[in-house]
């Protein structure tokens, strides 16, 4: 985190528990979100972005579970790969450093960690509240390397 004590980040309102399980809606062809019970009006510009690039491959796990690890599992299905290239495409169109890109699942991860979520919001249902994922998520490493 010391590396990143240099960047700046313009803080905007973050939707918190951003999920398709009850938040998008559709209807005359456009997309709406609802329920927003845990807006933060100071939050984090890729919070939810990171929450919906990471809950698929989190709920697809679910079907390997017990087969292969959760990590071996991420890596395999080029999960890892497909979390880098679409955080490097968010970084090269919003102008957010890089190097900040590449840490913002970690960043995300610890935020998730430290909050306090309501009983009604299971594991199950959002994996990024469980600290099993929080941890094994926090040991793989995000950043692009040359040639990826």
């Amino acid at each position: 985190m010391s590396m990143l004590k240099d960047i700046k980040v313009k803080r905007c309102a973050e939707h918190g528990d951003f999920d398709f399980y009850s938040n998008i809606l559709y209807k005359d062809g456009k997309v709406s979100l609802v329920d927003f019970e845990r807006l933060k009006k100071d939050g984090l510009p890729f919070f939810d972005l990171v929450t919906l690039i990471t809950h698929p491959f989190l709920f697809a796990y679910r079907s390997k579970k017990g087969k292969v690890g959760r990590t071996d599992f991420l890596i395999a299905t080029g999960a890892v790969k497909l979390m880098r290239d679409w955080l490097n495409y968010y970084s090269s169109v919003s102008g957010m450093d890089k190097r900040l890109a590449y840490n913002a699942i970690k960043i995300v991860l610890l935020e998730h960690g430290t909050r306090d979520y309501p009983n009604h919001w299971p594991g199950d249902r959002y994996p990024l509240n469980d600290m099993d994922v929080l941890r094994e998520l926090s040991a793989i490493d995000f950043s692009v390397k040359p040639g990826n």
